[in-house]
């Protein structure tokens, strides 16, 4: 039986954060090739576990983070509950205020601007545009819901951004996953 902790959340939620500082600990963890695998939303199986981890340990927790698999209508988690049906599951689920994230993903985007072209694409960015609220999606009820309906609510955690960056989130996460 395979162990997965799985860490879906907001984009800028803090899961690079959380992904950068778990993958330290390879003792307890099989660590992804790439930080956002997208395992579950091309995979309802375990078949081609070996290609985006490598040489790993069934003794060890798989590390799944990836925004992405809160997405609304995504068949990400559909995909996981088959694909994790009778394995150990745990998944701590990344929130953010919504005004804090879309604020910094309005920066995360002008950051990102490098010529005329892009530069306008910012200057059309309104915060209450349809397209902004579209690009955050920050309406996470229905995936959330389904996760506790496929993996038991004992099962899930929900922390928030702020909650990251604590030593307690970590001493959570060590009892969660039973390791110390």
């Amino acid at each position: 039986m395979e162990k997965f902790f799985i860490i879906p959340g907001l984009a800028k939620a803090g899961t690079t954060f959380l992904f950068d500082s778990l993958k330290k600990y390879p003792i307890f963890f099989n660590i992804p090739k790439i930080k956002e695998t997208r395992f579950f939303t091309k995979n309802d199986s375990l078949k081609n576990l070996n290609s985006y981890w490598m040489n790993a340990d069934l003794s060890k927790w798989f590390l799944d983070i990836n925004p992405g698999y809160l997405n609304v209508g995504s068949p990400c988690i559909l995909n996981m509950g088959r694909a994790l049906k009778n394995n150990d599951v745990r998944v701590l689920i990344l929130l953010r205020n919504p005004i804090e994230q879309f604020y910094s993903m309005y920066l995360h985007i002008l950051k990102g601007v490098k010529n005329i072209e892009s530069a306008q694409s910012v200057v059309n960015f309104h915060f209450y545009s349809q397209k902004a609220v579209k690009r955050i999606q920050f309406f996470r009820e229905e995936p959330i819901k389904l996760l506790i309906e496929i993996f038991g609510a004992t099962n899930i955690h929900v922390i928030t951004q702020k909650d990251v960056f604590t030593q307690e989130t970590f001493d959570f996460i060590s009892s969660f996953l039973g390791i110390n």
